[in-house]
Formats: C-alpha cells, sequence, structure tokens
C-alpha cells in the first residue's frame, strides 16, 4: 500500500520531533531552558534551509511541542 504525501510528512515529522527531545532535552533551569529553545530554532532553521531549495522559494517549519 503506498503511503500518502501526508501520512510521509507525519512520520518525518514525528522522526524530528523525538530526534529534537533525544539531542536537546527540556532543562529546569529558566536560563538553560532559554538558551535550549535558541539551539532548537537554529536547528529547525539550519534543518529547514537544507531542505528548501533556494530558486523555489521553499520554507520549511518545524515546530516543537
Amino acid at each position: 500500500m503506498t503511503k500518502s504525501i501526508e501520512d510521509i510528512v507525519a512520520i518525518c515529522e514525528k522522526k524530528i520531533m523525538m530526534a529534537l527531545l533525544s539531542e536537546l532535552p527540556t532543562p529546569t533551569c529558566p536560563l538553560k531552558k532559554q538558551q535550549n529553545e535558541w539551539k532548537k530554532d537554529q536547528v529547525k532553521k539550519t534543518l529547514a534551509a537544507r531542505l528548501g531549495h533556494p530558486g523555489l522559494g521553499i520554507t520549511v517549519n518545524i515546530d516543537v511541542k
């Protein structure tokens, strides 16, 4: 059975979220929590830049919940 595009996107998003949580667990200290959120944001921006094609104007947003 062929998976839909939405199914594949959901699988990829879940794996990315799990990897972010594994690599950058949420600390309890407020300062470290802020640094952690900044780092997650930078990872998402870098990943979006690598996945997108600059000539096509594609933007990829990955939200960590």
